[in-house]
């Protein structure tokens, strides 16, 4: 089972956080980067994403990257 996740990590020297897709398999965490930056304002107590605009956009990441993970033939 593969969990994605949209996170921000530790902020970066101005103040800003870059937004991450966390993947987890088999209890291994990954990261992937994107391009989105988001400012303290826009993070929740519980480190959830509260941008509307970035919340949409890291959906459609993770929907994208779960539809390519359904499309792959894993029987042996």
């Amino acid at each position: 089972m593969m969990a994605l996740k949209a996170m921000v990590r530790k902020p970066r020297t101005d103040g800003l956080y870059s937004v991450y897709i966390r993947v987890v398999h088999n209890r291994k965490p990954g990261y992937i980067k994107t391009d989105k930056i988001i400012d303290a304002e826009h993070i929740a107590n519980n480190g959830e994403l509260t941008d509307p605009v970035v919340n949409e956009y890291c959906a459609m990441l993770i929907k994208q990257y779960t539809d390519r993970l359904n499309q792959t033939n894993v029987t042996s």
